[in-house]
């Protein structure tokens, strides 16, 4: 098929998976108004079975947004028959089992259409605004919370999923986060995508993690607070902030170029770090020690 995600910018890893989930587990947690609600509809409803999360975005502003990168969506039977074939698969190792789909779409044609394929009792969905009823609540201020909690539960009960059947979509990329060895059925992709986004990472979380931290913190001027400066070195940056904009203006040199954005980064870098040292996380965060604090 013609749609690749390879073609976005920065194509999801199973390296990027395991890294994100490793920071999202160990500083994030769902609000219990939501926790509650993912939690009693899969104790209810998916428990027991064999479960496949589908995603499915077919609303025009989503093609509309895809368009931007030069892809089409793919078309409703092209999920279905994809979960289809899932489904004999999953039969033919697993037989007798329960298999049941959890769907989140903000189509109300799209549900419809999956219980008309796979019937009632099988597809599985929230209580969500769709269609027309999803138009008129974005027009309400008040409405946001409600939307952002029916979304994230949504992608909290896709990844409780084993299999997961998606397109290009923000939100299956944190149902990803949110579940790295959720095993994939990318609807656009090919086998190359197949396999990039069901492959094992190289290295555990904690490795990854350090890898990230080293590359952002590593080879840094690390700067004292502005206000632990004295006159004399208050008087220095200046010096070399001006230098360095007015080789910008009269040489355009790289050189010049590159060392006032090789100070603003070490700078922003350096305000990062002096504000994580004085947070509350450092005293006992992994991170503290990573970054040799």
């Amino acid at each position: 098929m013609e749609n690749k995600v390879t073609e976005y910018f920065q194509p999801i890893t199973a390296e990027t998976r395991a890294l994100v989930n490793h920071v999202i587990s160990g500083y994030l947690q769902p609000a219990a108004r939501v926790k509650n609600i993912v939690d009693t509809f899969y104790q209810s409803s998916m428990s027991n079975s064999v479960n496949i999360g589908v995603h499915v975005r077919l609303k025009a502003a989503h093609t509309e947004e895809m368009a931007l990168f030069h892809q089409t969506p793919p078309k409703l039977k092209d999920f279905v028959q994809v979960v289809q074939h899932l489904i004999k698969d999953i039969g033919a190792a697993n037989s007798g089992s329960d298999i049941r789909i959890f769907l989140a779409s903000d189509l109300d044609e799209v549900i419809e259409e999956f219980k008309s394929k796979f019937g009632e009792n099988r597809v599985l969905h929230i209580g969500a605004f769709r269609g027309e009823s999803l138009d008129k609540k974005f027009t309400k201020k008040s409405s946001g919370q409600q939307l952002g909690d029916q979304v994230f539960s949504d992608i909290l009960l896709m990844a409780k999923c084993d299999y997961f059947v998606h397109d290009e979509s923000n939100v299956a990329s944190v149902v990803y986060y949110f579940n790295p060895n959720l095993k994939s059925y990318f609807v656009s992709g090919d086998a190359s995508d197949f396999r990039r986004l069901n492959a094992q990472p190289h290295f555990d979380s904690e490795e990854l993690l350090r890898q990230a931290v080293a590359r952002e913190t590593g080879n840094l001027m690390i700067i004292p607070d502005w206000q632990d400066f004295s006159s004399w070195a208050r008087l220095k940056t200046w010096v070399r902030v001006l230098r360095g904009f007015l080789g910008l203006l009269f040489t355009e040199q790289a050189a010049d170029i590159a060392q006032v954005k090789c100070f603003y980064n070490n700078l922003k870098w350096s305000k990062c770090r002096n504000e994580f040292v004085r947070s509350k996380f450092a005293s006992n965060s992994d991170m503290k020690k990573l970054m040799g604090l």
